[in-house]
C-alpha cells in the first residue's frame, strides 16, 4: 500500500500509472483478496540506486567504511573491531540485525521473507494474465504474499511463513528453505494455474525487522545523541527515505509536518525473552496459516486472526 517512488521522478512515474489501460490492470484486480482499485504502488530498483546514493554521500563530504564488523552501538560511540568511533550523533540504523547487540536483543524480532522468480514469460502468456504492465500487488491473507514482474519478463513472487529463529538468529543459510519456497511457488500457481509448468529458476529470501507492535519507528534523543531508524516491519524502501528526512529534520531542529508522523519517537514494547519469545513468534505464525485456511474455505474472517490481530498489532 502507499505510493512508492524515487524521488524526482516520482511525479513522471505515477502519470505514467494512471495513463496505464485498464484492461491491462483487470486481470489482476478481479482475484480474490488483492487491494482494489485505489490502491497504488511504483516498482523501485533500490540495488540500482544504491551506489549512486553512496556516491552522493561521498560527494558531501561522508566516509563509507565497508567490511567493519561493529561490536556496538551508545552513546556518543560506535564500537567495531578495527577501532572505535565517537560522534555527537549516532544513529542506529541495523533493521532485522539489531539483535546483534546486547542493549537492542528485544527491541526487534528478525521474520524471513521468501522469494521465487519464474523464467522468462512468453509476451502472450504475460498479456493473457496481465502481467505485461509491470503491476505490482499483494493480498490480504494473514501470511502477506507480494509480486512483480520483472523487466525482462519474469514473475518474482514473495511470502511469509518461514520461521523464526531462537533468539532472533540471522545467517545466510536462513535465507533459503525448501519447503517454505515449495510453498511459495504453490501460492503463485494457484493464482495463476497457467504457470503451473512454468521453471522457477531463482529462490531467495532476507530477513525483516519486526517490533512487537508491528509499528515502525525512526527517533532522536538529543540528551543522549542518539537516534535510529527503522525497523520497517517489511516495508523498507520507502520508509528509510522518509526516516532519512525526519532524522534530517530532528536532527538539525528543523520544523517540518513529517516531525508529527506517528512513527516520530514511537516506542514499541519489547519481545518477551526467549524461549517465550520463539515459542510465540512460531506458533503466531502457524495460527496466520490456519486463519488462512480458515477463511479460504468459510469466505469469513477468521477468529483466529482477529485473536492475532489482538495480540500483536499487527493489521
Amino acid at each position: 500500500g502507499g505510493p512508492h517512488a524515487e524521488s524526482g521522478r516520482a511525479g513522471a512515474r505515477v502519470r505514467r500509472i494512471r495513463r496505464l489501460r485498464p484492461q491491462r490492470r483487470m486481470v489482476l484486480r478481479d482475484l480474490p483478496g488483492l487491494p482494489g482499485p485505489g490502491a497504488q504502488a511504483v516498482l523501485v530498483r533500490s540495488g540500482a540506486g544504491t551506489p549512486a546514493l553512496a556516491a552522493r554521500v561521498e560527494d558531501h563530504g561522508g566516509t563509507i567504511y565497508e567490511n567493519t564488523d561493529v561490536t556496538d552501538i551508545g552513546s556518543g560511540h560506535v564500537r567495531a573491531r578495527q577501532g572505535t568511533v565517537t560522534a555527537s550523533v549516532v544513529i542506529r540504523a541495523t533493521e532485522a540485525y539489531t539483535p546483534r547487540f546486547a542493549a537492542y536483543r528485544r527491541h526487534i524480532a528478525p521474520l524471513y521473507s521468501l522469494v521465487v522468480a519464474t523464467a522468462p514469460l512468453p509476451g502472450a502468456l504475460r498479456r493473457d494474465l496481465g502481467l505485461d504492465s509491470r503491476v505490482a500487488f499483494n493480498d490480504l491473507r494473514n501470511l502477506r504474499i507480494y509480486a512483480h514482474p520483472t523487466t525482462n519478463g519474469r514473475l518474482v513472487f514473495g511470502g511469509r511463513g518461514a520461521p523464526y529463529h531462537f533468539r532472533s538468529k540471522v545467517s545466510p543459510r536462513f535465507d533459503t528453505d525448501v519447503k517454505i519456497h515449495a510453498r511459495i511457488a504453490g501460492t503463485m500457481r494457484a493464482f495463476f494455474p497457467a504457470l503451473a509448468d512454468v521453471e522457477i529458476t531463482h529462490r531467495w529470501g532476507g530477513p525483516l525487522g519486526v517490533p512487537r507492535d508491528w509499528f515502525p519507528s525512526v527517533g532522536y534523543h538529543p540528551g543522549t545523541g542518539m537516534a535510529w531508524a527503522g525497523p520497517y516491519v517489511g516495508d523498507g524502501v520507502a520508509t528509510s527515505n522518509l526516516a532519512g528526512r525526519i532524522l534530517r529534520n530532528l536532527i538539525t531542529g528543523r520544523r517540518d509536518e513529517l516531525n508529527r508522523l506517528p512513527i516520530v519517537n514511537h516506542a514499541s514494547p519489547r519481545w518477551e525473552i526467549e524461549p517465550f519469545r520463539w515459542l510465540g513468534v512460531n506458533a503466531g505464525l502457524r495460527a496466520a496459516a490456519a486463519a488462512d485456511v480458515e477463511e479460504r474455505l468459510t469466505k469469513r474472517p477468521s477468529a483466529i486472526s482477529a485473536l492475532l490481530e489482538k495480540l500483536t498489532g499487527a493489521h
